[in-house]
């Protein structure tokens, strides 16, 4: 099982097998670092925890270009916002 991460005191990302587990805004900058070609490789669904919806739009081309297997990404409610599943393999990346 592949895992990695990285965390500071506002956010975390982090690798585990095939699921990019992402917990803040300031997580977002994952898609901003070069995870290396085997992780990157391995990653079919992202989880996005406590991460604005306008902020993954923002990010979404991103996740193709650093993770270009991802298959579909998901939502946990922020803010009293409704879940979001976001599919990339239908054109939103």
């Amino acid at each position: 099982m592949l895992s990695e991460s990285t965390q500071n005191a506002e956010s975390l990302s982090e690798i585990e097998g095939d699921t990019l587990q992402l917990y803040g805004s300031r997580s977002l900058d994952a898609f901003d670092r070069s995870w290396g070609f085997q992780a990157a490789g391995c990653v079919n669904t992202v989880h996005f925890h406590y991460v604005d919806f306008d902020d993954v739009a923002k990010v979404l081309p991103k996740i193709r270009v650093r993770f270009p297997n991802v298959v579909v990404g998901f939502m946990q409610p922020s803010h009293g916002r409704p879940h979001y599943a976001l599919h990339p393999a239908d054109g939103l990346v």
